[in-house]
């Protein structure tokens, strides 16, 4: 079972950190200073003298999954195919079930970080705390390869008509589009796969964009895209240099910034509130080690 593993790994941890990742149901990562629930989707860090923390949430678990196959040439194209499927469905099944659920709390947050339900609109000391703590948090517009429209009963309950329904839709989708053409291009540059590219989901894409690189690697991308956000390093003139991990991370987290600017037509106010509820997909990815330091 896993609980017993997760505890006895986490109650070991004397001289060095315990990352626990959960990808199904819940358990509880304890140590001498305390004790936090970790539910799918999370990742906890346990380190010596210091109450276990979340390090990472995410509304879709199996991006947190170690790739089940990376090596391409053992799979046949329609296994690909099929396996992209398996894991949309998987994944679409279990963002339904943790939204359901709601936020955390955030007890385990270090002082001065924003609360783990905000995405947008961070102060100046908020992006340093994060900095700190090597975060990037990501809200992200539906990114599936067919058109996403706004149904009748969205539109009803945002109560848009039907010109801002047809502007949201737009905004949404210019978004989308532009998104997967790059998460495209990454994965093709990092695999040299083009027929992976085309028919895989863009989740399955980026997933693969970052297991191809080595962990400490993304880790180090991860903190100096944090630190850029912050203002405590200059970004690259040239958003897209850098290494793969690098570009993933300053798109994705760019792309609810990317939505609100193309719903400002509908007014600053609304398009701030309509990004939260059009951004289905919500990601925390923090923990620095040496290289992210």
């Amino acid at each position: 079972m896993v609980k017993p593993i997760v505890s006895a790994a986490a109650g070991a941890a004397v001289a060095s950190a315990v990352l626990v990742t959960v990808y199904e149901g819940k358990v509880r990562v304890a140590g001498p200073a305390g004790a936090t629930d970790v539910a799918a989707g999370e990742q906890a860090r346990a380190e010596p003298g210091a109450a276990p923390r979340i390090v990472s949430r995410t509304t879709a678990p199996g991006l947190l999954a170690p790739s089940a196959q990376t090596d391409y040439s053992l799979q046949s194209r329609d296994q690909l195919v099929e396996r992209s499927k398996l894991d949309r469905a998987q994944l679409l099944a279990k963002a339904e079930k943790r939204a359901s659920k709601g936020g955390g709390d955030d007890e385990n947050a270090p002082p001065g970080m924003p609360p783990l339900g905000k995405f947008h609109g961070f102060t100046p000391d908020e992006l340093k705390a994060m900095a700190q703590q090597c975060e990037v948090r990501m809200d992200i517009p539906p990114l599936d390869r067919k058109a996403w429209s706004i149904s009748p009963d969205m539109g009803a309950k945002l109560h848009l008509d039907d010109d801002e329904q047809g502007k949201v839709t737009a905004a949404v989708n210019a978004v989308r589009a532009a998104a997967i053409a790059r998460v495209r291009a990454l994965y093709v540059e990092g695999t040299g796969d083009q027929n992976g590219a085309d028919s895989l989901d863009p989740g399955t894409l980026g997933r693969e964009i970052l297991h191809k690189s080595p962990e400490a690697v993304v880790g180090a991308a991860r903190a100096k895209v944090a630190r850029e956000k912050a203002g405590m390093e200059t970004p690259p003139a040239d958003p897209d240099s850098g290494n793969l991990p690098e570009r993933y991370f300053r798109m994705m987290t760019s792309l609810g910034d990317a939505l609100e600017t193309n719903l400002q037509p509908l007014g600053a106010q609304q398009a701030s509130s309509l990004r939260d509820k059009l951004t289905p997909q919500k990601m925390v990815m923090n923990g620095c080690d040496e290289s992210g330091k």
